[in-house]
C-alpha cells in the first residue's frame, strides 16, 4: 500500500439527461465521446446507478446530503407542490464534509438544490453566446452550459 500526506484531487462530473447507453465507455459503438473516455479510463466507473426521485431538486439535494427526498423534505421541484426552500440547517452536505476535511470545494453548474450546496464555493454563472444551426436552436441551458464550461477549465 502506497500512503501520502497528499490527499488525492476529487473531480465530480454530473450531466443532467446524459444516459449511459450514449457513451463508448459503456459500449456504445455509434458516438465518439473521446474526452468523456479518457477520464473513465483513469477514474472511477459505476456499472449501475439509481435515482431517489425523477425530479431534479429532490434528486439533487439528495445526491449532496446522501439523504433520501423525505429525509431532506425536498421532495418537488417547487410550483405546484411546493418543496421547503431550503434543507435542515443541521443536515450535513457533500461540500461541508469535504471542506472540513481540508478540500477546497467548489462547484460549477446549476445551484437549485435547496441549500444542498452548502460548503461548496459557488463558481459565478453566466451565458455565453453559441453559434446554432436554425434546426437546433441554442437555447438558455446551451447558453448557461457553455458559461460552466470555460469557467470550470479555467479554475482547473
Amino acid at each position: 500500500m502506497i500512503t501520502t500526506d497528499k490527499k488525492p484531487n476529487i473531480l465530480m462530473v454530473l450531466c443532467d439527461q446524459l444516459s449511459w447507453r450514449a457513451l463508448p465507455c459503456y459500449g456504445n459503438t455509434d458516438v465518439e465521446t473521446p474526452n468523456i473516455d479518457r477520464i473513465a479510463s483513469q477514474a472511477v466507473r459505476f456499472s449501475e446507478a439509481y435515482t431517489p426521485c425523477p425530479l431534479c431538486m429532490p434528486a439533487r439535494t439528495s445526491f449532496w446530503t446522501s439523504r433520501l427526498p423525505h429525509e431532506t423534505g425536498v421532495k418537488s421541484n417547487g410550483g405546484r407542490y411546493p418543496s421547503p426552500l431550503d434543507i435542515p440547517a443541521d443536515m450535513p452536505t457533500l461540500g461541508g464534509v469535504l471542506t472540513g476535511a481540508g478540500y477546497r470545494a467548489v462547484h460549477f453548474g446549476k445551484t437549485h438544490d435547496s441549500g444542498a450546496l452548502r460548503g461548496f464555493e459557488i463558481a459565478s454563472s453566466g451565458t455565453l453566446s453559441a453559434d446554432s444551426p436554425a434546426a437546433w436552436p441554442a437555447s438558455r441551458d446551451t447558453l448557461q452550459d457553455r458559461h460552466t464550461t470555460e469557467a470550470c477549465i479555467r479554475w482547473l
